[in-house]
């Protein structure tokens, strides 16, 4: 912007200036870094679509209308309204440059906030104040309203910054209320007149209307005055000014981001969509471990503890979670968070009403009176999960332990510890008591005696408003959801005996996942044999038969040995007393040959025979093929023995 005769003025089409010097042209292959920059308060353009403004509850008229005033190089708030006044600014821009994007990653942008980014609004301010006043950050597209970040009581002078993650026309709004729900006295504003916020600069980045103090290379040329942006994954090296596509398991995030440093890796257990965003799909794979938590998708509401004001009015806190919506194929609303109005008042589309959505957030609930027919009013929302960090099983990761332990969650002998699955959520506004941001891990147990569909959620019995510190936030979600997946390989069959030619198959898990259902099956059996025996029995089966066919076998050969024995034996002792002589003496031989002619008279008794088996068992030795029991010799005449 340049000054002329006074007042601030936008440079002209693809011209540039720093405010002391006059607007100049870009170079070829640039282009101008639009803007709007407020820093000085006294002098403001006729088009800076800035106004203040001042709104009471249920749509009552402040005393004084503006609610802040210029003051050179700030604006603040006004004394004179009712405590419970909202005095607030709003800023309208028309829209950002970067070409329109499609309604998935607009979802996945008011999602995880870390999508494409289309510019930056930043702003320093500063709240006095002597109790727990509240300030707000609060973004408008059409007629939602999302409820950015919240500041309360004293805080210091702080710059704070928001990526916008969408390219439509946006109005941006700042509003400051001197009480809280828990201080409902408003006697007590005459001890706040001195309590006041302050802003001192607000500057929007990358708008379609607006001046520019300095001109950006273009590595893919320039069309209307603007940059071409480069394609989705991508960053622009400062080297050779080209589109150079990011490692794997890397996002980018901005329009024309510079440099290799603008790749982002993902956390563990998520994966990159489209280049620019980190989700998770409601899976989680460790080891041969396969979880699937589709089935806890929906937005769930878990009440804390009812407490009171110091004037007696009840109040309580509610968190809504909407654990599996960052899979950009579902259609499962986010979580709903409201701000000063009642559910059925958000139902008719107030432009009024206050609202934002996000996967983890916090209201604070004021619930009707005894007889009081309107609805419960829902304020203050809070933002737990403006960041999806990561899935993991590992607790020593992210102080996850501690925060357990805390919690009473975990006991120094639990076993539980390595199968649980934490979701951790980063809400990166910091503040002055939690100093890196709040933090909100839901822990996923798995129950599987629980096979109801939501499971059951809760709150730390220690700290029963879900925080123990209140930046750090803990949710324990039992569920059979929440085991591993059981597959085949996890199951074992049992056999029951064979009974009647039937027995039933039982087949059921080795470990602890879902669903641990037990099959029975009936199948046809054996009563010879059957696959569930043991070794030793099956041994024992086979070789029963086969000593008992030996066995057959050699007791048949016995017998058969046995009564060959007793033939032969026979023979000899009819031999023996057909001689008439003494026992075991041969007979006496009359000649020692035969005559001529002559025949033998006597039965041959031929030991030449083959050898048969057992001959050993004979009571005489054996002798050779050509002996015999008696010598013969031929004689050619009659001879006498003597």
């Amino acid at each position: 912007m340049q000054m002329n005769n006074g007042v601030c003025e936008f440079c002209g089409s693809n011209q540039y200036s720093d405010g002391i010097e006059p607007c100049a042209p870009c170079r070829g292959s640039t282009a101008p870094e639009t803007g709007i920059f407020y820093q000085w308060w006294n002098n403001l353009p006729p088009n800076a679509n800035i106004s203040f403004f001042c709104l009471l509850p249920a749509g009552r008229s402040c005393a004084i209308k503006e609610g802040w005033t210029t003051a050179n190089d700030h604006i603040r708030t006004l004394r004179g309204n009712e405590a419970n006044a909202y005095s607030l600014v709003s800023l309208h821009i028309g829209g950002f440059r970067g070409g329109k994007q499609s309604a998935v990653s607009s979802e996945i942008a008011g999602i995880l906030g870390d999508a494409v980014v289309y510019g930056t609004i930043s702003f320093i301010f500063e709240l006095n104040c002597s109790s727990q006043c509240s300030f707000l950050f609060l973004q408008h597209i059409g007629k939602e309203v999302e409820v950015i970040n919240s500041w309360s009581g004293q805080t210091p002078k702080t710059k704070y910054a928001y990526n916008v993650t969408s390219d439509l026309a946006t109005n941006f709004s700042w509003s400051f209320q001197q009480i809280s729900v828990e201080d409902d006295d408003l006697t007590l504003y005459t001890n706040r007149l001195a309590d006041m916020a302050k802003i001192y600069v607000i500057s929007v980045t990358n708008t379609e209307i607006g001046g520019a103090d300095h001109c950006k290379t273009c590595p893919k040329g320039i069309i209307e005055d603007r940059c071409i942006p480069c394609p989705e994954g991508t960053f622009v090296d400062p080297n050779t000014t080209e589109c150079v596509t990011c490692r794997p398991n890397t996002v980018v995030r901005g329009v024309n981001a510079w440099g290799a440093e603008s790749c982002v890796e993902c956390g563990e257990g998520l994966e990159p969509y489209r280049k620019t965003t980190c989700i998770n799909r409601c899976t989680f794979q460790s080891g041969n471990n396969t979880y699937d938590f589709s089935a806890l998708a929906g937005v769930h509401t878990i009440e804390g503890p009812h407490l009171f004001t110091t004037s007696g009015y009840k109040y309580y806190h509610t968190f809504n979670i909407s654990l599996c919506y960052h899979d950009p194929t579902a259609s499962t609303p986010l979580a709903m968070c409201y701000s000063n109005v009642s559910k059925d008042q958000m139902d008719s589309e107030s432009e009024d009403s206050l609202t934002y959505q996000l996967p983890v957030c916090r209201s604070t609930i004021l619930p009707s009176s005894p007889g009081d027919p309107s609805p419960p009013v829902s304020i203050n929302p809070l933002s737990l999960s403006d960041v999806l960090l990561a899935v993991t099983n590992k607790p020593e990761k992210y102080n996850i332990t501690e925060m357990m332990k805390e919690a009473k969650f975990y006991s120094d002998d639990n076993t539980t510890r390595q199968t649980d699955i934490h979701f951790v959520f980063m809400a990166e506004a910091a503040t002055k008591a939690c100093r890196n941001g709040r933090r909100t891990v839901i822990t996923l147990r798995c129950d599987t005696k629980d096979a109801s569909k939501d499971g059951a959620l809760s709150l730390p019995s220690h700290c029963p408003d879900g925080t123990c510190d209140g930046c750090n936030f803990l949710f324990l979600w039992t569920s059979a959801h929440a085991c591993p997946r059981c597959s085949k390989d996890d199951y074992s069959e049992f056999k029951e005996m064979c009974i009647n030619g039937k027995q039933r198959v039982i087949k059921r898990p080795t470990k602890l996942c879902y669903p641990d259902t037990v099959s029975i099956d009936v199948v046809t059996c054996s009563l010879f044999w059957q696959d569930n025996w043991p070794l030793w029995l099956k041994i024992v089966v086979i070789l029963v038969p086969v000593v008992v066919l030996l066995g057959l076998i050699l007791c048949i050969t016995v017998c058969y040995c046995w009564m060959k024995n007793r033939k032969l034996e026979y023979k000899y002792t009819k031999l023996i007393e057909s001689t008439g002589g003494r026992d075991g003496e041969l007979p006496g031989v009359d000649t020692c040959a035969l005559d001529d002619g002559e025949e033998d008279e006597f039965d041959a008794v031929d030991f030449k025979k083959k050898a048969r088996f057992f001959g050993k068992f004979s009571p005489y030795p054996r002798r050779g093929k050509e002996s015999a029991l008696f010598d013969q010799m031929s004689l050619s005449e009659k001879s006498p023995l003597t």
